[in-house]
């Protein structure tokens, strides 16, 4: 029996598994882009846009405001946020800081392994 939690999350990761809406969420996470800039970006034509931006909108992904005439796009806040943080990570070559141990400060617990040399 699965949560509620899961089942929102395996929904999302649905949603994602589309190269197109992928590659909009990772733009996004970088900055809040109009709908113009993301077809430019994208190289896809603004119906097309507008059909995977509408899904993510649906799935609260991400959200809509309106400067002037244009439609700025951003990453909605809470899991959304951080899905997309952790799919980020994983396109990338390097581990974000968190995920190295010698960075982290506070409460956390850091272990580390000794060698000594042989005969010591």
């Amino acid at each position: 029996m699965t949560s509620p939690r899961h089942d929102q999350l395996a929904a999302l990761l649905r949603l994602l598994s589309h190269p197109v809406r992928l590659h909009i969420t990772l733009l996004l996470r970088q900055q809040p882009q109009t709908v113009s800039a993301l077809a430019a970006i994208l190289r896809i034509r603004q119906p097309s846009l507008s059909q995977h931006l509408a899904a993510l909108r649906d799935a609260e992904l991400v959200y809509a405001t309106r400067e002037a005439k244009c439609v700025v796009y951003a990453i909605s806040d809470g899991l959304p946020a951080r899905l997309i943080n952790a799919l980020a990570a994983l396109t990338t070559d390097t581990a974000p800081a968190a995920e190295n141990p010698a960075s982290r400060q506070g409460d956390e617990l850091v272990f580390a392994t000794l060698r000594f040399p042989a005969g010591s």
